[in-house]
């Protein structure tokens, strides 16, 4: 399968601001010039260390760009889907190397899914579904795990589960041919390609979209807006999300969904289980944890999603990176 053309992304670190900088970043947007006064990544040779004083959390200058269509009907494929890329930045701190509480606990999927904050709260934002409802699905669905298949392989995949049918209504590219909403020959195409991929989510998106967790939060958040829309209440959105509304299926998950919305909405919940991770990985903070969440999601281009030049802060260094989505 043909991938879109993507356009590529320049990773710069800031050496100081200059006079006129947000207008030189904008026509760097726009593909008029390259970005000014910065010296590339690959001239800095002093080596990447993380910083636990460094501060934690991106922040997002207000550069509109492209971004998310939230006007277009919101089961149609969003063009920003063709801007996007996997961005593996070497700079950037990964979350591969973090030991977290076994996924079928309490503790194990909120530290998984927390690690997909920053995109499912820009999905959030992008859509109107309340953060926590996105949340709670993937806690329900993948344990919080972006590469997890169906457990009984019939072909959901990834953040949400989306089944290959689904995925494909909502826009996705998926592997092979299934055009059905159960199917164990398409759960056989998603474990060969994982296999064949070395279970790398940047080798799988390239045929099978639903192994980027961006655009499968993404995909998850349509269907549930999908369904607020069509049945204008949230109990009955997540409903839908499962195909069974309004029928013992549908009401059992509800329910479950219901009780992780309410663990990761509970302060102490979250702080005991950031406190199990923290105690997990000697040596990791929590703002580093954070750090390197930013970081994951920016590898999975959500400067492109957002449609805003976002500035990150580089541990071990007093400097930020600068990565431009794009035109």
């Amino acid at each position: 399968m043909m991938k879109p053309q993507t356009t590529a992304k320049t990773l710069v670190v800031a050496v100081p601001l200059a006079v006129g900088l947000e207008r030189g970043l904008q026509e760097s947007l726009d593909g008029r010039r390259p970005i000014p006064e910065y010296v590339p990544l690959s001239e800095l040779h002093e080596p990447y260390k993380e910083d636990s004083k460094f501060d934690t959390a991106a922040f997002v200058e207000n550069l509109e760009g492209p971004g998310i269509d939230t006007g277009a009907p919101v089961t149609r494929r969003p063009g920003v889907y063709d801007r996007m890329s996997h961005i593996d930045v070497p700079l950037h701190s990964k979350l591969d190397d973090i030991a977290y509480a076994d996924k079928s606990t309490l503790d194990g999927r909120i530290q998984r899914t927390l690690a997909a904050k920053p995109m499912y709260e820009a999905a959030s934002n992008a859509w109107g579904v309340p953060s926590t409802i996105i949340a709670a699905v993937l806690m329900q669905e993948n344990f919080g795990d972006p590469m997890q298949m169906n457990m009984a392989g019939d072909g959901g995949f990834g953040h949400g589960q989306l089944q290959g049918r689904k995925a494909k209504e909502l826009g996705l590219e998926t592997v092979g041919h299934s055009n059905a909403y159960q199917d164990f020959s398409h759960g056989d195409d998603i474990a060969a390609l994982l296999r064949s991929c070395n279970y790398e989510a940047s080798c799988a998106e390239e045929v099978e979209e639903r192994a980027s967790p961006l655009k499968a939060i993404d995909g998850t958040t349509r269907n549930l807006k999908d369904g607020f829309d069509r049945y204008r209440n949230w109990d009955e959105a997540i409903q839908y999300h499962r195909g069974f509304v309004n029928q013992a299926i549908g009401r059992d998950y509800l329910r479950k969904v219901k009780g992780w919305q309410a663990a990761i909405e509970n302060p102490s919940t979250v702080e005991g289980a950031l406190q199990d991770l923290v105690e997990r990985n000697p040596g990791l903070t929590r703002s580093q944890f954070e750090i390197r969440a930013q970081h994951e999601a920016h590898n999975w281009d959500l400067p492109s999603y957002t449609g805003r030049l976002t500035r990150i802060q580089v541990p071990g260094y007093a400097k930020h990176a600068l990565i431009d989505p794009g035109n």
